[in-house]
């Protein structure tokens, strides 16, 4: 233990529940999401999905105050809370089923896809998060290593048909710039639903928890998003065929990371689900996640699909629908709710109960309708301009909201 401003701090507690916040927030957003932003993007892109999410997330370790503040918040919000856990877990389940198991040129696809299914089960109850953590955390820079130490470069160039295909369909910059506050608004307040922050946040003290999300999501982390970015290139149509720029080593190490860090993050939702904070609703939902992942996995062990390969992300046909009606929940709905009923009104109000958080959830509902047409055509359709009147949509909505005797002041 060192001090720090008179307080102690044990080091090996800060190290373990930072490594654990990187593991527990890589999910199949910062593995997948960035290929999309790049692609659609360019840099301008992975830096506004980059920014505010290192930012957004280690914020939390600042913001919410003391263990007791943590607790207090997911007593308030239980329903959300468990709510964000159980659309998390579901998101990776469709993540195994569209992305690590249509790598079945390895004939490992089926393999990974049980080890997602059925591990998170074990390790769950297992409940040693920091000792799981660091294992994983350690997979995922072996595999790194394999990479670096295969030269592997992404370099989509190589290929000029390739990157003519990935050219034709980059925006211009500004549209990276209309990206940005949907972005921001998303990371900055999705951390304040997630169960495993708050577990991590109940069992650091002081000095610790900033230290701890800090570490965890600007050196930890941000190390995993990086290496998005390596391995990027594998889902282009053309370069997942290229037996020059792509072999089995490097696609079985790939396969490892995705399936080894979408085990972690369903494991420690599922044991978030368990801890008396998240109540009898959470323990139910936990149950209920269980049995459907053993369902998931006798029905692919009876009808195995004949999937080609991995998701061709440079087809404009090809938008990956399923994958951005989930990221919807991350981008507008969670966030959402944290903006107009986690954050008080000047009245000290805060959660959905009570006539006052009845009338919040009926603005919410009213706003997540109204920009839902707006997000649709700008992250589905590719109008990204339309994000902006979707954003003011939501931000503007906490104006009904306010108190009637403040609106007079403001």
């Amino acid at each position: 233990m060192i001090r720090v401003h008179g307080q102690g701090v044990r080091v090996g507690a800060v190290l373990g529940w930072a490594i654990y916040l990187a593991v527990s927030w890589t999910w199949c957003i910062g593995m997948f999401l960035p290929i999309l932003l790049l692609r659609d993007f360019g840099p301008l892109g992975y830096i506004a999905f980059a920014v505010p999410n290192v930012l957004g997330a280690a914020a939390m370790g600042w913001i919410i105050t003391s263990p007791e503040a943590s607790r207090r918040f997911v007593q308030r919000h239980r329903a959300a809370c468990v709510t964000f856990s159980l659309i998390t877990a579901f998101f990776h389940f469709a993540f195994v089923l569209a992305v690590i198991y249509p790598l079945e040129s390895l004939n490992q696809g089926m393999l990974a896809t049980s080890v997602v299914l059925l591990v998170p089960l074990a390790l769950s109850w297992l409940d040693r998060p920091r000792a799981t953590a660091l294992i994983i955390y350690a997979i995922s820079v072996g595999v790194i290593s394999t990479f670096i130490a295969r030269g592997w470069i992404p370099a989509p160039d190589a290929d000029p048909l390739a990157a003519e295909m990935l050219r034709s369909f980059r925006q211009p910059a500004a549209a990276a710039l209309m990206l940005a506050p949907a972005c921001v608004f998303g990371f900055l307040l999705c951390p304040y639903l997630d169960l495993t922050f708050h577990r991590a946040r109940q069992n650091l003290t002081g000095t610790e928890s900033p230290l701890a999300f800090g570490i965890g999501f600007a050196i930890f982390f941000l190390a995993m998003i990086l290496f998005t970015i390596a391995y990027a290139p594998v889902f282009t149509p053309r370069l997942e065929k290229s037996s020059t720029l792509l072999n089995q080593t490097l696609l079985l190490a790939l396969l490892v990371h995705l399936a080894a860090q979408s085990t972690a993050t369903i494991a420690f939702h599922l044991r978030a689900l368990h801890q008396p904070t998240a109540g009898p609703c959470g323990r139910f939902m936990a149950m209920f996640l269980a049995s459907v992942a053993v369902i998931a996995l006798g029905w692919l062990a009876v009808w195995r699909p004949g999937i080609a390969g991995p998701p061709a992300l440079s087809d404009e046909h090809q938008k990956l629908v399923w994958y951005r009606i989930f990221m919807s929940f991350y981008g507008l709905v969670f966030p959402g709710y944290v903006w107009l009923l986690s954050i008080p009104t000047r009245d000290g109000h805060a959660g959905p109960r009570g006539p006052r958080g009845r009338k919040k959830l009926r603005v919410l509902v009213l706003a997540v309708a109204l920009a839902a047409p707006c997000f649709w055509l700008g992250f589905v359709e590719r109008e990204t301009w339309w994000l902006l009147p979707g954003m003011a949509v939501m931000l503007g909505s906490r104006i009904l909201i306010t108190p009637r005797t403040h609106r007079r002041v403001l």
